[in-house]
């Protein structure tokens, strides 16, 4: 029974990718035309939900976002997550209806169709180029001056479906803290259940997403940069142990 069930899930796996594959087909040419200018970019990130909702949609997913009224529409956040699906960068739209960039993996530009939307769409950093990992700095505040946030998940990676959560890394809390933008704490409950990225398993379900109160980082210096990383690790973290993760 278990080699069955395997195969169902496989099976189902495969057909998510397929979906995700002929949405981001069919959206391609506006998708490519929004990320083609600055001035496009509302247009991208009303393209980029319905993206995400119709993948979700497709693969038998729905969703339940709480804490909305957390968020300032007037404001730009630095808005971090916990990182272990690939379902993560779409309940990332669905979840913050906020103009935004994610600081993402250079790699990830190489896929076909998918990687020209992401290049257009995102800042992205090289982790072996020191150079590359300067560069963030300069255009994340060139996104903040044009009324835009920055998402990073700072775990840094999605490979941790054995564990609660994985370590932060240092850049989102420099960022926030040198652009003196507040950090926005949501939290995935569902997705490493339901659609964990480095095994394949999983099923249809629910996925939830917590946004907690916004951090404020104004007045804060390079020498705060612990306390606030604790800080948002420990709200992601208490937000994972109550839903039993």
């Amino acid at each position: 029974m278990k080699t069955i069930h395997d195969i169902v899930q496989r099976i189902w796996r495969a057909w998510v990718a397929i979906m995700a594959f002929l949405v981001t087909l069919i959206l391609s040419i506006p998708l490519l035309i929004s990320v083609s200018t600055p001035r496009f970019y509302g247009f991208f990130s009303v393209l980029a939900r319905i993206w995400s909702f119709s993948i979700l949609l497709l693969s038998g997913f729905i969703f339940s976002i709480k804490g909305g009224k957390n968020i300032d529409y007037s404001r730009q956040y630095m808005i971090v997550s916990n990182h272990s699906s690939a379902a993560d960068i779409m309940l990332s739209y669905l979840s913050v209806p906020l103009q935004f960039v994610f600081v993402g993996k250079a790699e990830l530009a190489k896929i076909p169709v998918f990687g020209a939307i992401y290049k257009g769409s995102n800042i992205l950093v090289d982790r072996r180029s020191l150079d590359s990992r300067r560069s963030i700095l300069p255009k994340a505040k060139a996104e903040i001056a044009r009324g835009r946030s920055i998402y990073i998940y700072p775990e840094g990676t999605t490979k941790n479906h054995t564990r609660r959560l994985m370590p932060f890394k240092d850049g989102a809390f420099v960022l926030a803290i040198d652009c003196g933008i507040p950090i926005l704490p949501v939290t995935f409950l569902d997705n490493v259940e339901l659609f964990p990225s480095d095994v394949l398993k999983g099923h249809p379900g629910l996925l939830r997403a917590v946004i907690d109160k916004p951090i404020e980082t104004k007045g804060m210096s390079i020498e705060d940069k612990e306390r606030l990383k604790e800080e948002v690790f420990n709200i992601i973290d208490s937000r994972l142990a109550e839903a039993g993760r």
